[in-house]
């Protein structure tokens, strides 16, 4: 008879190496936008759907960040 039963929980790997100084969460949302963006090409609706975020948020940050592709 199994354990459990259900949907099997989502795994994610361990994506973030983060220093033992610490690192400021802006400057992490900013990597994250600026890797998405590489890894989609510079699409930016392709790289609000990498980051599971509303295209709307995704030219907010970029215009935060001051980030131009």
């Amino acid at each position: 008879m199994p354990e459990r039963i259900g949907r099997p929980e989502r795994q994610v790997a361990g994506v973030l190496n983060l220093p033992e100084e610490g690192y400021s969460l802006e400057a992490l949302e900013r990597e994250a936008v600026q890797e998405a963006l590489n890894r989609c090409h510079g699409i930016k609706s392709k790289a609000a759907v990498f980051l599971q975020i509303p295209r709307h948020t995704l030219l907010y940050r970029l215009e935060k960040y001051n980030i131009h592709i």
